[in-house]
């Protein structure tokens, strides 16, 4: 799952001047600059992670990936920022979750601690049943728990048939966009300059070549 940020700069109108000067740089500018704004997104959706979920996971930020455009493709570059796990495209844009196998699903409650991967192997549902103090309670229309006999959190997991996720916030467009946006427009400018420059270094260094050329 990923998002695509559509950005209409001014190479277009600019185009006809640097085709005479740097025709050749210029894709190479605009890619550059789409790299650089691809970065700024990809780092922006990572650091909103922690923001989206209650519970912090390493594992989920290290799903977010980024896609460069290729200068090849230019004028039509494309590049993206996403996860690549699958539950995020429900908690963009939220809906039902139902199981896969068609039975419960285990929704775990604040009791079940995460690690840096997600739930312990010892604190699944299978896990957890294995333990004396720890069963199963129906709750009636489909619904259980799997809780404590005692203690001050009892309930581990519920147990529903079919659950509501609601949108994480901030949504992965929302973190992506803005950055994108903002680094395209302030490197955008000084990369076609540098354009430029490399294109006005080339040309003197044909010149001198030529020069050298005919001088002997």
């Amino acid at each position: 799952m990923g998002v695509d940020i559509n950005v209409r700069s001014e190479l277009d109108s600019v185009a006809p001047f640097f085709s005479i000067l740097a025709a050749d740089q210029v894709p190479f500018a605009a890619t550059e600059t789409q790299k650089e704004a691809t970065n700024a997104a990809w780092r922006a959706v990572r650091k909103s992670q922690p923001e989206r979920y209650k519970l912090r996971n390493r594992g989920v930020i290290s799903g977010i990936r980024r896609i460069f455009p290729k200068k090849r493709d230019y004028p039509n570059l494309r590049s993206g920022t996403g996860s690549i796990d699958a539950f995020q495209a429900l908690q963009e844009t939220g809906g039902v979750k139902r199981s896969a196998r068609g039975g419960r699903l285990a929704v775990p409650t604040e009791a079940i601690r995460r690690g840096a991967r997600g739930v312990r192997p010892s604190d699944l549902p299978s896990a957890k049943l294995r333990q004396k103090q720890v069963f199963v309670r129906e709750l009636g229309d489909g619904r259980a728990r799997i809780q404590r006999k005692r203690g001050r959190r009892r309930v581990l997991y519920r147990l529903v048939r079919k659950a509501v996720v609601e949108p994480a916030e901030p949504t992965i467009r929302d973190a992506a966009t803005p950055a994108f946006v903002r680094k395209y427009r302030a490197r955008l400018e000084p990369n076609l300059l540098m354009a430029v420059r490399t294109a006005g270094q080339k040309a003197k260094s044909r010149r001198r070549r030529r020069g050298r050329r005919r001088s002997a």
